[in-house]
């Protein structure tokens, strides 16, 4: 994923921490959808942490960001 501002990166790791453990629910789109959310229950198999960084927003002013974030993701019942 690109980046987060700080709410967005503590909601988003406390559900990775909390499927490394548990099943969580997500949300994705399949190949052929046309932009409906398939819903199912994933466990959290790899996990790289954001980085702190710096960017401008659109006035040129600094803003702090956390960037380059990834997570791997394994269904727990798999689909089609």
């Amino acid at each position: 994923y690109g980046f987060f501002d700080n709410e967005m990166k503590s909601k988003v790791m406390e559900a990775c921490r909390k499927g490394r453990k548990q099943p969580i629910r997500c949300g994705f789109l399949e190949p052929t959808s046309e932009g409906v959310l398939t819903y199912s229950d994933f466990l959290v198999t790899g996990l790289t942490e954001p980085k702190f960084m710096w960017s401008n927003n659109q006035n040129g002013l600094p803003v702090p960001l956390w960037a380059d974030f990834g997570v791997e993701l394994r269904e727990v019942q798999p689909h089609d």
